[in-house]
């Protein structure tokens, strides 16, 4: 899955090809009320030498469902982000969710540049099915060659 990152002085703005998320995470700004915050959360970046740190709170179960503060129940997930060599990026999150696992949660993995364009991730008919619209078109074909013979 492709990632576009865009970064200005207070701003980090990462766009996944995947269902096309948008993430905005702010540097400088103060916290907001929760009933302001996205379904992915509250990112607030900070560099800790040439390493970004972003710390996302406020995530919801589901996008339906409404945001939390309590401590108890808190999702947080905790990104670093650090440039390897010009074509690697170091990726690492920490999830804690103490309502889902008794200790936090950590993965890591290289993001790779790439000059590959960013597509639409759509959902049609034909992801599901296609081998059944398929051999329905075989059979239509077959159907309508026997029809042409005398």
């Amino acid at each position: 899955m492709n990632r576009l990152f865009v970064q200005t002085d207070d701003h980090l703005v990462i766009n996944t090809e995947d269902m096309a998320q948008t993430r905005i995470i702010e540097f400088a700004a103060g916290r907001r009320p929760a009933e302001l915050v996205s379904h992915m959360g509250e990112s607030k970046g900070r560099w800790d030498g040439d390493t970004l740190i972003v710390e996302t709170r406020l995530l919801r179960p589901d996008a339906a469902a409404p945001p939390t503060s309590d401590p108890a129940t808190e999702r947080i997930v905790t990104e670093t982000f650090q440039l390897n060599s010009p074509d690697q990026l170091a990726y690492s999150y920490q999830l804690q969710d103490a309502a889902m696992f008794l200790a936090p949660v950590r993965v890591e993995f290289i993001l790779l540049r790439t000059n590959s364009r960013m597509f639409e991730a759509s959902c049609h008919e034909g992801n599901y099915s296609m081998i059944g619209i398929l051999q329905g078109a075989r059979e239509m074909e077959q159907q309508a060659g026997s029809k042409r013979e005398p």
